[in-house]
């Protein structure tokens, strides 16, 4: 019997790469999809040593809108496919007018176009078979308006926003939808040349997360069929908080205050 197969994007690392381990363990087959081919090669043989897991992986830039096409056909042709895990995504801080146009729209490529292209890729293969999951790593940035953030905040903003319409279209397809909304977690994330002016440790260190906590605190509650999930006790607090006309601005404040420190 063939093993019933995943799609992860931005699979080299952080959540993905903790996606792809802890899937293997389940016996899954794995499709990985990053830009970085070589470390996608150690992980497939470690996954090999370990697990002795299936996988192919691929060298993709989601910001380019024809690397998207090729993906997308790729996972049309996956008749066994189960999960799909839309992971690939990036920051860029600073103030929106000063950022190259053309960033911005690679952040739409890459959070949006590619969400949205490979979910309905997957629905394909998922609505013949009548099972499957959609994973789709947003952050609880998409419940927070702010200066210096304004296309990470808004496309996370829209990732949640279609996980939810799209699960009331599904969920009685056999077909489970998921928002996942992490808040800071210890990934590679911050290590890009755009956060070289960023300090980790002017986050304190209780608002970090591990990054395996936030994938197996996903596939828990896939179980609840809950849409929006928003790993940990104080990450839950923070978005009920972000949602409270009275707490709202105070939290932007800190959050400034944070970033200047």
């Amino acid at each position: 019997m063939e093993k019933m197969s995943v799609f992860i994007t931005g699979a080299s690392s952080g959540i993905g790469k903790a996606y792809a381990f802890k899937l293997a363990q389940k016996g899954y087959d794995l499709i990985l999809l990053a830009r970085n081919i070589d470390k996608l090669k150690g992980i497939k043989n470690e996954l090999k040593k370990l697990f002795n897991t299936n996988t192919k992986i691929i060298s993709s830039d989601l910001s380019d809108i024809n690397e998207i096409n090729k993906a997308v056909k790729l996972i049309k042709s996956l008749d066994n496919l189960y999960i799909l895990i839309n992971n690939a995504g990036f920051g860029i801080p600073g103030e929106f007018s000063k950022i190259d146009l053309s960033k911005h729209l690679s952040m739409l490529n890459v959070h949006i176009n590619a969400t949205v292209s490979f979910s309905h890729a997957a629905l394909i293969p998922m609505l013949k078979n009548n099972r499957g999951i959609i994973i789709n790593v947003s952050s609880i940035a998409s419940f927070l308006k702010r200066k210096g953030a304004v296309m990470y905040s808004s496309t996370k903003c829209f990732i949640t926003s279609f996980s939810q319409s799209l699960s009331l279209e599904v969920k009685e397809k056999g077909i489970k939808v998921q928002a996942l909304c992490p808040g800071y977690t210890y990934t590679e994330f911050h290590d890009r040349d755009a956060y070289k002016n960023f300090n980790r440790n002017s986050i304190p260190s209780f608002l970090w997360t591990n990054k395996e906590y936030v994938v197996e605190s996903s596939l828990k509650a896939l179980k609840h069929n809950k849409v929006i999930h928003v790993p940990g006790l104080k990450n839950k607090l923070f978005v009920i908080l972000l949602k409270s006309r009275f707490f709202s601005p105070i939290i932007n404040y800190v959050l400034k205050k944070i970033k200047h420190k």
